[in-house]
């Protein structure tokens, strides 16, 4: 193998390297966040306890 396509090589995994940063970088933070609006909030299950405790002794 010369130099040449040695650098012909070097840069195409370069620029695969690049694409690929690049597509991590712009599409991260849209698919973290769908992720994030299909799971439930953590407060949830606390708030639910609190206002089941105080929804209780409400009732007769």
């Amino acid at each position: 193998m010369t130099l040449e396509q040695l650098l012909e090589v070097a840069s195409l995994f370069l620029m695969i390297g690049i694409g690929i940063g690049w597509l991590l970088t712009r599409y991260s933070r849209p698919a973290l966040r769908a992720l994030d609006r299909m799971l439930p909030p953590r407060y949830l299950k606390r708030t639910a306890v609190r206002r089941r405790a105080m929804g209780s002794g409400d009732k007769p």
